[in-house]
């Protein structure tokens, strides 16, 4: 039978894409597979939930009825629920990197900082690289001073050259420089 190239392409482009949803389906009787994933949801919605809820405490409306917002950090004790989560929140978090919203990646950032150690490194790498904001590019650049310096120093030298924005490679610079000669 003869199938048009472009139908054959459209198929392929299909079934790849497709590939992760019907690889992803419960095939084991144990419920192994879906208990996974609907704590993985849970985690998921309960760090929007917190996030949104932060977000919501810097809206205020002026008293001449313009509705404005300020920045208003996480609480203690959103910041400890999300480390009570666990580890298996840190992908989450680091999802927020494809975030629309600037503060939402911002958070994002705080919530991984509060964890520290080696494990944030490829998450907060993720935000200083790929991050459509310079600002929350910069600002994960500052966070990584929490790592490890041997993990950290390699990121602020390559975004100090690489970085589009200026303000976000002198950040990164004056950060390889200083801890540079700490190290």
């Amino acid at each position: 039978m003869f199938v048009p190239s472009a139908l054959k392409k459209a198929s392929i482009v299909i079934a790849v894409c497709c590939a992760p949803v019907c690889v992803g389906q419960n095939v084991n009787t144990t419920g192994t597979n879906t208990g996974e994933a609907e704590l993985t949801r849970k985690v998921k919605q309960r760090i929007q939930s917190i996030i949104w809820a932060t977000l919501k405490e810097g809206e205020f409306t002026t008293a001449d009825g313009i509705k404005a917002t300020t920045r208003v950090p996480p609480s203690a004790e959103h910041i400890e629920e999300v480390k009570q989560l666990g580890e298996s929140v840190i992908p989450v978090l680091a999802a927020y990197v494809s975030s629309a919203s600037p503060r939402e990646q911002e958070l994002g950032m705080r919530f991984l900082a509060g964890f520290g150690g080696d494990r944030i490194v490829e998450p907060l790498r993720g935000f200083a690289k790929h991050s459509t904001f310079p600002a929350n590019r910069a600002q994960a650049v500052l966070f990584l001073v929490q790592v490890p310096l041997s993990e950290a120093l390699p990121i602020f030298e390559d975004v100090s050259k690489t970085d589009p924005d200026p303000y976000v490679r002198k950040t990164a610079g004056d950060l390889f420089i200083r801890y540079s000669k700490a190290n």
